[in-house]
């Protein structure tokens, strides 16, 4: 989802998730270094479009390293999910699940996993969990992910 979808902070949570109120987007630490390896392997899009990715995190820095959160927006913080799940093994949409239960069990509530893939949204499904679909509106145009790049 977040290669192929606008960057984090230009997106209506409340809208894609269809929560009311305050939303916590949580990312696995799993995803981010995922997002790290593609920053320097495969194809130069990919490339750039994983720096993009990680470009709001970059800068919101500062706010994750000293308050374990920070804005997206009015009622979105962002925060790292650094712990639980963690026996990693070889299927990122598993992997990522596993993380999705985990945040479930210890936060003692629902928990959306926002996707663009129909089998990642299957496997969520089969386990009981919410889903919200990205919408196709707010996937990259490919002119601009080119012109969209961030240091990083």
């Amino acid at each position: 989802m977040l290669l192929h979808f606008q960057r984090i902070d230009h997106i209506d949570w409340q809208h894609v998730t269809g929560v009311q109120g305050a939303i916590r987007f949580v990312i696995p630490v799993l995803v981010l270094d995922e997002l790290d390896e593609k920053r320097y392997t495969g194809s130069q899009e990919v490339r750039k479009r994983a720096r993009t990715a990680l470009a709001p995190i970059n800068e919101r820095l500062a706010d994750l390293e000293t308050q374990g959160y920070a804005a997206l927006e009015a009622e979105t913080t962002l925060e790292f999910l650094l712990a639980g799940g963690g026996r990693q093994r070889g299927n990122a949409d598993s992997d990522i699940l596993d993380q999705a239960e985990f945040l479930k069990h210890i936060a003692g509530r629902d928990v959306t996993v926002v996707t663009g893939d129909h089998g990642m949204r299957a496997r969520a499904v089969a386990r009981g969990l919410t889903v919200g679909t990205m919408p196709q509106g707010l996937a990259r145009n490919q002119d601009e992910a080119k012109d969209e790049v961030y240091a990083s």
